[in-house]
């Protein structure tokens, strides 16, 4: 197939627009990583570690910028056993296993992140007893944020995303969010929030990591993308993974570099369907055996940038007359979408 690239439909650009001007004014202990995450500088008698600085406040309990809350001892750290694996049925176990090169297996169940989080009472001395998580306060609840945990692995113990489901209840936080963390791997979950919410708060992100690996999941909806990844992260491999029902897409890839392969995926039921990828990044898109739904193929207009392999899309049904890409890109739209829908 002549390789072609992606094209925003200007809905999702403004939206995207829109959205960082609102969460700018909106999100409380938003903090933002240095451009190098492998960069260490010290100034006076703070250290900045090169990761981003989360901080989720002060003796008070309130929200702080800028600050790092260092950790000083962890003592409530779960051992792995002698093959790197620990079990874990609550929340609370799951953030006392968080740490570099283990396994957490999940027991089967639903776990409801944000009512664990609520239940601490003073985040600056709990994120002084924990190296691999923080917690920040956010415009609408608090948010989990792993850093530091390289080469962690959260699986479910059935390895059957069915049965173990990962869910939290603020529309502006991530259900996981991994902050300067190099080789994470998720399998085997579903994730998603329980209430609808727009602008900030994807089902999972990424910033200043490398090589993160998802397989065998499903993240839905309301994440305004299923995946997000920003800041320097570099590469993502993602294979045969739902990413459903999201406010805005399927997934948003800004500001990074490397390959970005996606295999045996299916992305459907956006509302809007917009793949929010910056292809004047350092980085590549590759599809393979994929299948689009409906809004997901009508934001499509293709460049150099990507590329398709056996992959299925939905006829578009939003023309050039509409304001979305132009004659020569539906043009070859059309004419690249077989009978049976597949594009490759």
């Amino acid at each position: 197939m002549k390789r072609k690239g992606i094209k925003i439909g200007a809905v999702i650009l403004s939206t995207m627009i829109l959205c960082m001007s609102f969460t700018a004014c909106t999100k409380t202990g938003e903090v933002n990583g240095p451009t190098d995450p492998e960069v260490t500088e010290q100034t006076g008698s703070e250290e900045n570690t090169g990761d981003e600085t989360v901080v989720s406040g002060n003796e008070s309990g309130e929200a702080t910028v800028g600050l790092e809350t260092p950790a000083e001892e962890e003592s409530d750290l779960l051992k792995p056993d002698e093959n790197g694996k620990i079990t874990v049925s609550t929340v609370q176990d799951l953030v006392n296993a968080i740490q570099p090169d283990v396994t957490v297996v999940i027991e089967p169940g639903v776990y409801n992140i944000s009512n664990f989080l609520k239940t601490i009472p003073d985040l600056y001395e709990w994120n002084k007893s924990h190296k691999y998580v923080k917690v920040r306060e956010q415009f609408d609840g608090r948010e989990m944020v792993i850093q530091d945990a390289h080469g962690i692995h959260i699986t479910s113990k059935s390895e059957n995303y069915s049965d173990t489901e990962l869910i939290t209840e603020p529309r502006y936080v991530a259900v996981l969010y991994f902050n300067a963390t190099d080789n994470v791997e998720i399998s085997g979950l579903t994730m998603g929030h329980t209430d609808v919410g727009q602008c900030v708060g994807d089902v999972v992100d990424f910033k200043y990591c490398k090589d993160p690996k998802v397989d065998n999941c499903d993240f839905y909806g309301c994440g305004v993308y299923g995946i997000g990844c920003e800041d320097n992260t570099q590469n993502l491999y993602v294979s045969n993974t739902i990413l459903r029902d999201c406010s805005q897409g399927p997934f948003s890839i800004i500001n990074c570099k490397g390959e970005y392969i996606f295999t045996d995926c299916t992305f459907t039921g956006s509302g809007y369907g917009g793949v929010f990828y910056d292809y004047r990044d350092r980085s590549t898109i590759k599809f393979v055996r994929c299948t689009f739904g409906q809004n997901e193929s009508n934001e499509w207009a293709y460049y150099d940038e990507s590329l398709f392999e056996d992959c299925t899309l939905m006829e578009p049904t939003i023309t050039p007359e509409d304001g979305y890409g132009d004659d020569e890109d539906y043009m070859e739209l059309y004419e690249e979408v077989g009978e049976d829908g597949s594009v490759g």
